[in-house]
């Protein structure tokens, strides 16, 4: 259980075809038109009875804390995400952030899985799953105030491990923090 399955690392910046610029400047109109349509609503916060997985999610955090501790152990073998994605790279300037995907973008990563079978089985119950994957930031790191690709894709998190100081540990969600 101590080896770490890594992702494909992407050591070169992707050219960007006219369509996906083109669509980057239309996202801002295609998410008004999503959030207006949305069958959840546009709140900033979610709550959790909504999304009745969540539960289950809280209520094993522990066995979910304890497969991530056992990937923590092969720590370096987990990738930093700006190598993963090269999307991610405006907001993952350096290797302070690392990942360690189950579901990336929509594809189950069996070997990872495997590596985390109790988390895996609580995320297969999880409608329309986009990716799910532990998010390891070292002591300092900042990741900026940033909007996700698309308003269609609505993210939960589970914190497993926190600094003991809160003031050292803040996330901002919309105009609230």
């Amino acid at each position: 259980m101590n080896d770490v399955v890594s992702t494909c690392v992407v050591t070169e910046k992707p050219k960007r075809s006219l369509l996906y610029k083109l669509g980057k400047k239309l996202r801002p109109q295609f998410n008004s038109f999503l959030a207006k349509n949305s069958l959840v609503g546009n709140p900033e916060f979610f709550e959790n009875s909504q999304f009745p997985w969540t539960a289950e999610l809280e209520k094993n955090w522990q066995d979910v804390r304890a497969e991530l501790d056992s990937l923590l152990k092969n720590e370096g073998a987990i990738p930093a995400l700006r190598d993963i994605s090269p999307d991610h790279r405006r907001i993952a300037k350096d290797h302070n952030w690392r990942s360690f995907f189950l579901w990336g973008y929509g594809y189950k990563i069996e070997e990872n899985c495997k590596l985390c079978p109790k988390t895996a089985e609580l995320l297969s119950v999880v409608p329309g799953l986009n990716s799910a994957f532990f998010s390891i930031l070292k002591p300092g790191a900042h990741i900026p105030l940033h909007l996700g690709v698309t308003k269609r894709i609505i993210t939960c998190h589970l914190a497993l491990i926190t600094p003991s100081e809160n003031e050292k540990c803040r996330i901002q969600v919309g105009s609230s923090s």
